[in-house]
């Protein structure tokens, strides 16, 4: 058969799905890459700035761009991989979240970006046993600079995938 549902059945059919507001899956694979590698540098450069902060002496700029540039080649492969992963969890569940209560998607996405990071940040202190492995993560400045990158990150993707109806 023609394999959708039609509402008339004469050559000028109203197609059902066909003025669906969603975006498309190519956008939507887009926005997620954008938003996770967004993500995952800023994480990078923030705690980054924050182990820099905690350090006894004056290190000056060029120390600061030496922490990123080691933390950009030895943590960011890893937290790419880790935020990838919660995002493929986190982000659908935002989804359904926003259209089952009609809530605003970046708002929903938002606390979807920072239930992510509440996540991992807790999995990461659990396989390292007590011990927090991103810098200075477990002290508050540096933490909630953290939950901000995934509140971003998810208002980030809502941004980038909402259409216009």
């Amino acid at each position: 058969m023609l394999g959708h549902k039609c509402a008339m059945t004469d050559d000028k059919a109203i197609h059902i799905d066909d003025n669906s507001p969603r975006a498309s899956k190519g956008r939507i694979i887009i926005a997620f890459i954008i938003s996770v590698i967004t993500m995952a540098l800023l994480s990078v450069v923030a705690s980054s700035i924050f182990v820099g902060a905690y350090i006894p002496v004056n290190i000056g700029i060029g120390g600061y761009v030496d922490l990123i540039k080691n933390d950009l080649s030895g943590l960011f492969p890893i937290l790419l991989i880790v935020i990838n992963a919660a995002s493929l969890i986190a982000f659908p569940c935002a989804g359904l979240v926003a259209r089952k209560t009609g809530w605003a998607r970046g708002f929903v996405y938002a606390v979807a970006g920072v239930v992510l990071f509440i996540a991992m940040l807790a999995a990461f202190k659990y396989v390292g046993k007590g011990v927090q492995p991103i810098g200075r993560a477990q002290f508050m400045p540096n933490y909630l600079t953290l939950l901000a990158v995934g509140a971003f990150g998810g208002w980030l993707f809502a941004r980038l995938t909402r259409t216009k109806l």
